[in-house]
């Protein structure tokens, strides 16, 4: 495979439907030879919370490029890459894991300064659940108490690019983001974690 070609199915882990982006991935699959593997990684996340990776099939790309063992999708309050992902770790032929993250803050340990698992913003807890093996279904309680989640982060999210965009018109004389072009940035208007 030429570096032409290489970069046009690269381009193509990105955008487009989720057919051919796998598609994509097994054509650059074939073309590579990535010899034995090493190493885990089974906290990435995707575009469906908050990453670099611009789809669940350009991470276990670079998994591949990697040489990476075993990778695990990490998404922020959503399970909604997952099946993208799987298919693409059988492409690859990566043992994939799934888990889910959230975050927690503690009002208290806030105030008197306590860290947790984040090295700099006290009483904020991150909380993984690591070894996800099946999606509930939308209507059971696990899904209802997702979505309650995802609405609050939802309402702070948009209160946190009001305040943003506040800003930058009394600082700036500038207009500021909007909500809808932050959640249209999004592959399911599910903004992240930090907007």
């Amino acid at each position: 495979m030429n570096q032409q070609e290489r970069e046009r199915l690269e381009s193509a882990l990105y955008g487009g439907s989720r057919g051919n982006r796998l598609d994509a991935l097994k054509q650059l699959c074939a073309g590579t030879n990535t010899g034995p593997r090493r190493g885990t990684n089974l906290h990435i996340h995707t575009n469906e919370s908050f990453s670099v990776f611009r789809s669940p099939t350009e991470a276990v790309w670079q998994a591949v490029r990697e040489k990476v063992a075993v990778l695990g999708i990490n998404d922020h309050y959503t399970v909604a890459g997952y099946e993208e992902f799987r298919k693409a770790c059988e492409i690859a032929h990566i043992p994939p894991v799934f888990s889910m993250e959230a975050v927690a803050m503690d009002r208290e340990g806030e105030l008197k300064g306590k860290l947790a698992n984040d090295p700099v913003n006290p009483g904020r807890t991150y909380l993984c659940a690591k070894g996800i093996t099946r999606i509930p279904p939308n209507d059971s309680p696990a899904m209802q108490n997702l979505m309650t989640m995802r609405a609050a982060l939802e309402n702070r999210n948009r209160k946190m690019t009001q305040k943003v965009s506040e800003l930058f018109s009394g600082r700036m004389h500038a207009e500021g983001p909007r909500w809808d072009a932050v959640v249209g940035l999004t592959p399911r208007g599910n903004a992240p974690e930090r907007p």
